[in-house]
Formats: C-alpha cells, structure tokens, sequence
C-alpha cells in the first residue's frame, strides 16, 4: 500500500510551511529507513506557518480517473488580500493524476481549496475522505474538511462538502 505522510513544522520551503508526501509501495524497503526527501511525491506548503501536513486522507477517487486523490490540511494558512484572516486555515484536494510525473507538487495549483476567512479558525486541522465517505449516495466519495477553533469559545467545527465528479 501507498503511504500518505505529514510533517506540519517541516522548514524545507518555509518556516512550518510543512508538508506532505506520497511514498509509493514499491518504493518502500522492508526493514529499511527511507529519507523523506527520498518520497515519491512532495508537496510543500505555500507560506510559512501554514502547517501544511497537519491533516492528510486520501480522498477516493472523486474526479472518477481511476487515481486515488488526496486532502492536505494547512491549518495556520493566512489568506492573502486587502483584509487577511491570520491562521483562518485551508485544505487542499489534490488529484491524484496531478502528482504523476513531478516528485514536487505545488498546493496552489490545486483544483479545489477550501479556505476559511476567519482568523485562528485552523480549517484544515483535520481532514478526511475516501471509500465510506458517500454521504449523498451519488457513487462519489464527499470530503470532510475539520477546524479546531470556528468559535470564540475555542470549539472546533466539521464540514461536509459534498464532491460532484467535476470537481477536480
């Protein structure tokens, strides 16, 4: 099986930009130690504190190509514009397809972001998706994006997005 990893106070790009990697079965060694540099895909956040790693899930095939896709939350994102939202927090879903050919992946090139524009929300903390995960029973597996702090009494909150097969 493949493996989905995330170090979210990875410095490689950014201060705590983190980051997620893809290591594939047949890369992987029995009783062996394999570098992270040495994953097959790498994807790095975009800024620094974004925390990019802190959730990762494969996310089923939600675009139908027939490649497993991925959720990577970067909880302490601070979207950019006139009126940023500190650690407001974003998850990214990433095909699958996408990383085929690259052992970098940027996250901003991303089809779909889910994005908060509420400070120290930390959407992205946690996230989830794949087979079990057909929430409406359309055959396409929905994506759950979690935040650890949506309220000002520090309570945290789960969201359902619901993924239609053109999604990605």
């Amino acid at each position: 099986a493949d493996l989905l990893m995330g170090s979210h106070y990875n410095d490689t790009v950014e201060r705590d930009g983190g980051a997620a990697y893809v290591v594939l079965a047949s890369t992987i060694v029995q009783g062996g130690v394999l570098p992270l540099s040495a994953a097959d895909h790498r994807l790095y956040g975009v800024m620094g504190g974004d925390e990019t790693g802190h959730g990762v899930s494969g996310a089923g095939d939600v675009n139908g190509d027939g490649v497993i896709d991925l959720l990577v939350g970067a909880p302490g994102h601070t979207p950019g514009g006139s009126n940023p939202a500190p650690a407001a927090g974003r998850a990214y879903l990433v095909s699958g397809q996408s990383l085929l050919g690259f052992e970098t992946y940027d996250l901003e090139s991303s089809a779909q972001k889910f994005s908060s524009d509420m400070s120290l929300e930390l959407l992205g903390w946690g996230v989830d998706g794949g087979v079990g995960n057909d929430m409406n029973g359309d055959g396409v597996p929905d994506v759950f994006v979690g935040s650890a702090n949506e309220d000002p009494d520090g309570i945290g909150r789960g969201y359902l997005f619901l993924t239609p097969t053109d999604s990605l």
